[in-house]
C-alpha cells in the first residue's frame, strides 16, 4: 500500500509541473494583446473559485482555530504575492527566464523551513544554497542580454519574489495541506487570497474588453485556469500528502525542460509571438547550476537522515 502511495505520489507532482510548466508559454502569448497582466491575475485566481467551492461542498470541513494563520499566510504567499509577481514578471521577462527563476523555489523553502525550525543548516545546504544562488544571479543579469530583448532585469527580479513566495508558501501550507483535502486547502486559500488582489484588479478587469476575445484564447484561458491553476495545484497537494517537501519540489526542473520543448512549438499556438531566440547556452549553464545546487542541498538532508536514524 506504502509503494503504491509513493508512487501515486510520483505520478501526481510529475504531472502537477508539466501542467505548470506549459502554463508559461499560454500566459505569455495572451500577454498583455489579449489580456493585461492584472485582469489575467484575476482570471486565474477566481476563475478556480466557483470550481473548487463546488468539489469543497461534497467534503466540507471545518478549519481549526490554530490553523487560520498558517492559512492566511500561504493565502498571501501564493496568491496576493505569488501569483501576483507571476503575471506582472512574466509580461516582462521571457518563459525561459521565469521557468528557470522558479527552480529556485526549494532553496528557498529550504531557507523557511530553516527559520521555522523544521530543519537545521549544513555546511553541505549552506553550499547548496551558494551555488544554486549564483545560477539565479547569473540568469537575472544577463538575461536581459538575449538576442530578442523578451527578458528584462525587472521581470526577472519579480519572478524570483515570485519564487520566493513560493517557497515559504510550501512551508507555511505544510500543516494546512497534512490535516485537510485539497478541495479545502484550495478554496480557503484562493478565496482568502482573491479577497485581497480586488483592489488591484478592479480597474484592469472593468477595462477588458471581454467579448472581443477570441474562442481559441479563451481555450488557453480556460486551460490556464482549469488545467495549469485548478488541476496542478490539487495534484501538488495529493503529492505532499505521501511525499517528502524535498523529494516533491525536486520535480519543479520539469518545468524549463517543458518550456524549451513548447517553444519549439510556439508558432502553433501564436502566430505573432516566437521564443526561439530566447534560448541560449548561458541560460542552460545557470540552470545547471541551480540544479547542482538543488541537488548538493538534497544530498545535505539525507546525510543528516541517515544520522538521525543511525543515532536512533
Amino acid at each position: 500500500m506504502n509503494i503504491s502511495n509513493n508512487l501515486k505520489g510520483h505520478l501526481a507532482v510529475f504531472f502537477a509541473y508539466i501542467f505548470l510548466g506549459s502554463n508559461f508559454m499560454f500566459v505569455k502569448v495572451l500577454m498583455p494583446e489579449v489580456l493585461s497582466p492584472m485582469a489575467f491575475f484575476f482570471t486565474r485566481v477566481w476563475g478556480i473559485i466557483p470550481f473548487v467551492f463546488i468539489l469543497y461542498l461534497f467534503k466540507p470541513q471545518r478549519i481549526k482555530k490554530k490553523h487560520f494563520i498558517p492559512l492566511f499566510v500561504s493565502a498571501i504567499m501564493i496568491v496576493t504575492i505569488s501569483n501576483h509577481t507571476y503575471f506582472y514578471g512574466l509580461n516582462l521577462t521571457s518563459p525561459v527566464d521565469a521557468s528557470i527563476l522558479m527552480t529556485c523555489t526549494p532553496i528557498f523553502a529550504l531557507f523557511f523551513s530553516v527559520l521555522a525550525k523544521h530543519e537545521k543548516f549544513s555546511y553541505l545546504k549552506i553550499l547548496g544554497v551558494i551555488v544554486g544562488g549564483i545560477g539565479a544571479v547569473v540568469l537575472i543579469l544577463y538575461g536581459n542580454e538575449s538576442g530578442n530583448q523578451a527578458a528584462t532585469l525587472k521581470g526577472n527580479i519579480a519572478f524570483l519574489i515570485t519564487s520566493l513566495a513560493y517557497g515559504a508558501y510550501i512551508v507555511a501550507s505544510k500543516p494546512i495541506i497534512q490535516n485537510y483535502n485539497a478541495p479545502t486547502s484550495i478554496f480557503w486559500i484562493f478565496f482568502i487570497g482573491g479577497l485581497t488582489i480586488i483592489p488591484i484588479v478592479y480597474e484592469p478587469v472593468m477595462n477588458t474588453n471581454w467579448a472581443a476575445i477570441s474562442t481559441n484564447d479563451y481555450l488557453m484561458i480556460g486551460y490556464t485556469v482549469l488545467i495549469a491553476t485548478l488541476l496542478a495545484y490539487s495534484l501538488a497537494i495529493y503529492s505532499l500528502k505521501h511525499l517528502p517537501p524535498s523529494v516533491s519540489s525536486s520535480y519543479i526542473y520539469i518545468q524549463p525542460v517543458t518550456v524549451f520543448v513548447m517553444i519549439l512549438f510556439s508558432d502553433l499556438f501564436h502566430k505573432g509571438k516566437d521564443f526561439k531566440d530566447d534560448f541560449s547556452w548561458m541560460k542552460v549553464f545557470s540552470c545547471v547550476l541551480v540544479f547542482i545546487g538543488i541537488l548538493i542541498i538534497i544530498r545535505g538532508r539525507k546525510l543528516e537522515l541517515q544520522k538521525t536514524l543511525k543515532n536512533k
